[in-house]
């Protein structure tokens, strides 16, 4: 089995990383993955992530980690995953942040093979 980890942007200063491992070989993840259509979903309180318009996995909390810029990080032009903290916030809670609800850009994605 292989994961796949996705890094989405929603506002600026809130990062959001999902790992699915629903991936039999190496060549099927990176297929579906390394796409244009990849997209998170937010819907009722529940986060989806979609390939191609699609449902692939409606995601739990253990298979997100949610990351908001460190305050001393907001004032920089250019920022990486070290200026970012994880929070302790549910997929059910997303909705009380603002900055969570303005949409995800795909930023970055890994493959990796599970243990």
């Amino acid at each position: 089995m292989y994961k796949a980890s996705h890094i989405f942007q929603a506002d600026p200063e809130w990062s959001i990383t999902v790992h699915v491992e629903d991936f039999s070989t190496e060549k099927e993840a990176n297929a579906k993955t390394n796409v244009m259509g990849v997209k998170l979903m937010y819907v009722n309180r529940e986060l989806f992530y979609l390939i191609d318009h699609e449902v692939f996995k409606k995601m739990e909390d253990q298979d997100v980690i949610i990351e908001k810029l460190k305050p001393e990080s907001m004032s920089k032009g250019f920022v990486d995953q070290e200026d970012y903290e994880k929070q302790d916030i549910s997929i059910f809670e997303m909705w009380e942040h603002k900055g969570l609800m303005s949409g995800f850009e795909s930023l970055a994605y890994n493959i990796e093979k599970c243990n």
